[in-house]
């Protein structure tokens, strides 16, 4: 009798559908918005535009959502550093009263901080196109 209710059991989780995505306690659109996002998708401003603003002295909030390593490394004159596994619990720091230009290395993970802003009410939060890897070059164009 054991045994007919073990291979029941058994047999009942076997064909049972099993949810493969964990249930969070996470509000709609904070952890979600910087791992499933499309980096097309979002308000973005080139190398040439931000030096543009930057020499036009325009307030600007510049934050890089890096590592702290790639931080020490190299960064933007000026930039304040959140990196984007932080920003839920950091974001409250960037001001909302100034334009905001998010990067990274590549403007993958910056796509996602500013897509993750902008949820939050950042209305003028802005992704740098090609990231720290954009400015470097622009750095080596005459």
């Amino acid at each position: 009798m054991h045994k007919l209710m073990l291979i029941l059991l058994v047999s009942v989780l076997i064909v049972s559908p099993i949810p493969l995505q964990a249930q969070t306690s996470e509000p709609e659109g904070t952890m979600k918005t910087l791992f499933q996002h499309n980096p097309d998708a979002v308000a973005s401003i080139s190398v040439d535009e931000l030096q543009g603003k930057l020499k036009a002295k325009t307030p600007i909030f510049i934050l890089d959502v890096r590592e702290p390593s790639e931080h020490e490394e190299d960064a933007i004159p000026g930039s304040f550093l959140v990196p984007l596994g932080s920003l839920p619990a950091r974001y409250t720091e960037v001001p909302r009263d100034v334009m905001v230009v998010v990067y990274c290395r590549s403007g993958m993970r910056s796509s996602r901080g500013t897509a993750f802003l902008r949820e939050k009410g950042y209305a003028n939060a802005w992704n740098l196109k090609g990231g720290m890897m954009a400015w470097e070059a622009k750095k080596k164009t005459p």
